[in-house]
């Protein structure tokens, strides 16, 4: 059986709605359709097919009107939610394609502290989802033994969807990028957790491509972001294609002992150029973009690190408006960064200076920004990682537990301050 492994499509992002490269977005799943198509391949997403859970009305259509050409060639989509697009309350874009009949979700119930997974089956396969949570409450019940696998067929072959940062095969993510937050799996705690008959995992959350081979035998992989969701994605599609790497999809046949997984690059992936340069003065570093703009016809969106002698605070606008003009005139993303610059005028781009002072920030890093700055004011001394640990408890769902959930949420919660608080 052949199926297509991707995740982490974003659709939605600002940058799929208010940049140049929107267009790309709905291309790069055009061509993802059209390949499964051809190869009557079963359709993997692990997580993040979108970047919210609630999406717009024009957006879901246009989706939609792709998923329908999969279903009428009997093509079967399997989707794990991901920290992005997992509606907890059952109510997003995701559960609706689910109930239309246009996707297959893998399902999940959080009881008793546990998570359990239920298998969907297609063919002679079970498929299960580890979906991905807001603050990787996932990776917490991952490496807490807290997931449980509901088997239903012990002759089945399992694939596991998993959106989640793992470590394997001497891959650490955090360490690659900040932006995948500080809490990996390491690849024996995975595994322990896992049924058995596992064939493949499908991992997504990682916005790179592990491993980066165009060919290779393996039962685990992360095929990255097709376009990603921010400035840095795009900074590292640049960088991944110096080394020889594009963005990609991957194509797993599952006959034999081990699958062999081959990389298929996309043709309707952007191109991105990045430079890190100093300047002498702004007029050098203005005309500099210009005739790189001008003559990269190539390239959908560029990205300029720059350091500017003697920049003086005023001279700032006159370079974002200069941004603006120049992304207005050739209609692609032009994205600056000036990092001696202090406050939100450090980076900007044309098409939305609001969007981009967290752009290149995870949602994790977004988080701990606020509650740092919170946490100040109240004159807290509670460490941020606990207060993060009380919110992951807050997050979870009470499920079936009942009246026993606040009296076991009192006793956690309690157990942190007292350890916060520990010696006055």
């Amino acid at each position: 059986m052949m199926i297509i492994h991707t995740g982490d499509l974003h659709l939605g992002c600002s940058l799929s709605r208010e940049s140049p490269l929107a267009r790309f977005y709905i291309d790069v799943l055009k061509e993802l359709v059209e390949k499964a198509i051809r190869e009557k391949a079963i359709v993997l997403i692990s997580g993040d097919f979108f970047d919210h859970y609630d999406v717009s009305y024009s957006l879901m259509i246009e989706v939609a009107r792709y998923l329908r050409q999969l279903r009428d060639n009997n093509i079967e989509v399997v989707v794990v939610p991901g920290n992005h697009d997992n509606a907890r309350s059952g109510r997003g874009v995701l559960d609706l394609f689910n109930e239309a009949g246009l996707i297959k979700l893998t399902r999940y119930e959080e009881i008793g502290g546990h998570l359990l997974l239920y298998p969907l089956r297609i063919n002679d396969y079970d498929f299960y989802g580890v979906p991905g949570f807001r603050n990787q409450a996932e990776s917490k019940y991952i490496k807490e033994n807290r997931v449980k696998f509901v088997k239903k067929n012990n002759e089945n072959n399992v694939i596991i969807l998993a959106h989640v940062s793992v470590e394997f095969a001497g891959f650490r993510p955090r360490d690659y990028n900040r932006q995948y937050g500080m809490i990996d799996v390491v690849e024996n705690e995975l595994w322990r957790i896992m049924p058995s008959g596992i064939k493949y995992v499908a991992l997504g959350h990682i916005h790179i491509p592990i491993p980066q081979e165009r060919k290779f035998k393996s039962n685990i992989a992360y095929p990255g972001a097709p376009i990603g969701m921010n400035i840095e994605d795009l900074r590292e599609t640049a960088l991944l294609e110096r080394k020889g790497v594009r963005r990609r999809f991957l194509m797993v046949d599952l006959e034999g002992d081990l699958p062999l997984v081959e990389a298929v690059e996309l043709e309707s992936s952007p191109k991105i150029m990045y430079e890190k340069a100093s300047y002498i003065s702004i007029d050098e570093l203005r005309k500099h973009i210009s005739s790189i703009v001008k003559d990269g016809a190539d390239y959908h969106g560029f990205i300029f690190e720059a350091k500017v002698e003697g920049l003086k605070d005023e001279q700032v606008n006159e370079l974002r408006s200069f941004i603006q003009e120049i992304q207005r005139s050739y209609n692609k993303l032009v994205y600056l960064r000036l990092p001696e610059v202090s406050g939100v005028e450090n980076v900007f781009a044309g098409y939305d200076i609001h969007q981009v002072d967290t752009g290149s920030l995870s949602i994790e890093e977004i988080e701990e920004k606020i509650l740092n700055e919170y946490a100040g004011k109240l004159g807290l001394r509670i460490p941020i990682e606990k207060i993060k640990e009380i919110l992951r408890l807050l997050y979870e769902e009470k499920g079936e537990r009942g009246r026993y959930y606040y009296k076991e949420l009192y006793e956690k919660i309690k157990s942190i301050l007292q350890e916060s608080y520990k010696g006055g």
